[in-house]
């Protein structure tokens, strides 16, 4: 065997690993959008349709049924997840719970995609003063935690569902802004704005028609990412008591409720706290796949 033959044989094995490296990565890639969008789907699921099939209500208490363990540690199947310090049925919290943190969340989500993104399309396409005062505001807030910020608020408007939806919202729409903004400076000098500019075209047609719809890929997957976080603060209120007023179930409040029994009924905390890690998961590795998938750059580099 020659050199030649040899050359050509080694460039074969190579053409062969790198196709083989490249289809690792795209079922890698694949994989997390599988597994976290499932996780997604199953928990918004057992939110919506749960309480249909599942007919228990969360806030009925029975003494005699306290501290049921779940059914595959001893527990009966009538209560699958097993019963808390008042007897009422953890499944059934669960679902109540999934359903808070979901609407609580998303809510939040929109309310900080509905200020943050035209405020971050007007910063940085007019620039100026106007991007100076927003983006110092934007500075501002995000000096202070975010949880902190958000437990000073609750604290004086006081718990309630409606209260904490809002102010996750409006705190979280520094976020957007400043995603937009930096987007949007990078788009207004490209020559279909300058096209549209020249044609006599509206700022809000450029903002809806050019700008909005080149960026709605980066915003949905800022959205994902911050769904997951809203997810954490909304439990952490809820742990605190500044979330979401008794006696309706959230997660938070469970692994709160469940402190003082962890020796003796460990599913009081560990079962809500199981389901905000899994939650938390899958926003987390659904974002990642929508962030491969959109980005071109790492298109390319997979």
């Amino acid at each position: 065997m020659n050199n030649a033959e040899i050359n050509t044989i080694y460039a074969k094995t190579r053409r062969i690993d790198g196709n083989k490296k490249m289809r690792s990565r795209i079922i890698m890639k694949n994989l997390k959008g599988i597994i976290g969008g499932t996780i997604l789907i199953i928990i918004v699921l057992l939110a919506i349709l749960g309480p249909s099939l599942y007919k228990v209500d969360p806030n009925s208490t029975n003494i005699t049924n306290r501290l049921k363990p779940p059914a595959l540690f001893g527990g009966c199947m009538e209560h699958p997840f097993g019963t808390d310090e008042l007897g009422r049925d953890i499944l059934s919290r669960i679902m109540q719970g999934a359903r808070v943190s979901l609407m609580v969340s998303v809510s939040a989500v929109l309310i900080s995609i509905l200020f943050g993104v035209p405020l971050g399309m007007i910063a940085g396409y007019y620039g100026g003063v106007i991007d100076n005062v927003l983006m110092r505001i934007g500075d501002i807030q995000l000096s202070i935690p975010f949880l902190v910020l958000a437990i000073a608020i609750v604290a004086v408007l006081g718990p309630s569902l409606v209260n904490v939806v809002i102010i996750l919202g409006v705190t979280g729409w520094v976020q957007f802004a400043r995603l937009v903004r930096a987007n949007t400076m990078k788009i207004k000098g490209q020559e279909f704005i300058l096209a549209a500019k020249a044609m006599g075209s509206s700022s809000f047609r450029i903002f809806y028609s050019h700008i909005l719809r080149n960026i709605l890929s980066t915003i949905i997957v800022l959205a994902t990412f911050q769904l997951a976080l809203l997810i954490i603060v909304e439990s952490s209120l809820s742990f605190l008591g500044l979330g979401v007023p008794l006696p309706t179930a959230s997660w938070g409040s469970m692994i709160n409720d469940g402190r003082n029994y962890l020796q003796m009924a460990w599913w009081l905390s560990t079962i809500p706290g199981c389901m905000i890690t899994l939650i938390v998961l899958g926003a987390n590795l659904f974002g990642d796949w929508l962030r491969d998938s959109f980005d071109p750059h790492l298109k390319h580099q997979g």
